[in-house]
């Protein structure tokens, strides 16, 4: 008996150790001297209550609440850590946009003092101040990464007429070694057409000037395309004549490609593009566009000068494309002429070849690439649907079913309506 008091009285004063912890550690009341949350828990354990529970259990069992205790402790101590992060990281980020907006606000001091006051037209004599300090502003956003300061600038320049485009030009042709290197200003490449805005009379000054680079001549002939007018046929057949480029050539064929049949597509186009078949011989993908670019016009012209140019001696890559563009010449209707077949798809498995023309889908006429594209997609992925093709001056017919066939594909021979 002796020897059992002194683990009585051990067990005791551990009890109420641990009670005095647990006291200490419960919340005490709000600082408008409402209780806690804690202590009007339906649940809640009053301190009364705990003194009683903890004496009845064992020397393990207060252990084990002890730790139980010690790790709740420990997890709030790793909650209270993280907020202590977060807080730390969104002043940082405070700091940072409070940055951004003070250089933001320094290209707006630029772009007010460049800006006019008021209405009133720009005299003559401010015109070359105002692109000296529109320059000096987009040096300053472009350096610091600002491609929406970038783009504000450019804007800007929208207004003054030809005056500015070759300053715009120099500016465009760093946005474009910017978008294809690091993208520092990470601008994408619907923001390089707006970087040009709506003037035509720009693309054309873009696509002819010494000082533009090939990716800005690239950019202005895409941007052309969408002249109503016409116009631009005459300034690619120009531009063809001179250009050294293979992607802008390409993409000038393509184009010259692309006028209906019922423009003036007449020898000095064709002339033009034989004359850069000549010079790109070597280029297998330049020559393949330019080849192409003869058959999707479906003109005489053009068939004549591709039945001239397989009379010469060829390459057998180039003899390839040639073939093909033949059968696209010789369709006796517009339709859509096969440029690629992917391997593993529909088109490969019904035979459809590089040249055949596609006329019709599922009886429908088709001679446009989205109208095609659409018709595909909008059918039964379950349901065959026929497909007529002309290969070689021959209709062909064949079954697909809908979603992806497999082949790229260009118009020829559209009519002007379309």
């Amino acid at each position: 008996m002796s020897q059992e008091i002194p683990k009585v009285v051990g067990v005791a004063l551990l009890a109420g150790v641990v009670v005095g912890i647990l006291l200490l550690s419960r919340p005490g009341p709000a600082p408008d001297g409402n209780p806690s949350p804690a202590t009007v828990q339906p649940s809640a354990i009053t301190g009364t209550d705990n003194a009683v529970a903890y004496s009845s259990m064992s020397r393990e069992q207060l252990i084990a609440a002890v730790r139980e205790k010690d790790a709740v402790i420990s997890n709030t101590q790793v909650r209270l850590a993280g907020q202590d992060r977060d807080v730390q990281s969104l002043s940082a980020e405070l700091v940072a946009s409070e940055a951004r907006v003070e250089i933001q606000m320094q290209h707006v001091a630029a772009l007010e003092k460049a800006q006019p006051s008021g209405e009133d037209a720009i005299p003559e004599v401010d015109v070359e101040q105002r692109l000296a300090d529109l320059s000096v502003a987009f040096d300053d956003a472009f350096a610091a990464g600002d491609g929406d300061a970038v783009m504000t600038i450019l804007r800007e320049m929208r207004g003054m007429g030809a005056e500015a485009y070759p300053v715009k030009v120099s500016m465009i042709n760093q946005l474009l070694e910017d978008r294809e290197g690091d993208n520092v200003l990470e601008l994408r490449p619907r923001h390089m057409y707006r970087s040009m805005g709506r003037d035509p009379e720009f693309y054309q000054f873009a696509l002819q000037s010494e000082d533009a680079s090939g990716a800005l001549r690239l950019a202005a002939v895409h941007a052309m395309r969408w002249r109503n007018d016409g116009g631009g046929t005459e300034i690619f057949v120009e531009q063809l004549q001179v250009e050294t480029d293979e992607r802008v050539i390409a993409a000038l064929a393509e184009q010259l490609g692309r006028r209906p049949a019922g423009d003036d597509f007449g020898s000095d186009s064709v002339s033009a593009i034989v004359e850069a078949l000549d010079r790109e011989y070597e280029n297998g993908e330049t020559t393949e566009a330019l080849l192409f670019a003869l058959a999707a016009t479906h003109s005489d012209f053009s068939k004549e000068a591709l039945n001239q140019y397989a009379q010469t001696a060829i390459s057998a890559d180039v003899s390839e494309s040639l073939e093909a563009a033949l059968r696209m010449a010789s369709s006796p209707m517009a339709g859509l002429g096969v440029t690629a077949v992917s391997p593993n798809t529909q088109a490969a498995s019904i035979g459809l070849e590089k040249g055949d023309v596609i006329v019709s889908f599922d009886g429908k006429t088709v001679n446009r690439r989205r109208q095609l594209i659409g018709m595909v997609r909008a059918a039964d992925p379950e349901t065959a649907v026929t497909i007529e093709y002309y290969r070689d001056g021959e209709l062909n017919e064949a079954e697909v079913y809908g979603g992806y066939i497999g082949v790229g594909i260009m118009s020829i021979g559209r009519s002007a309506e379309q």
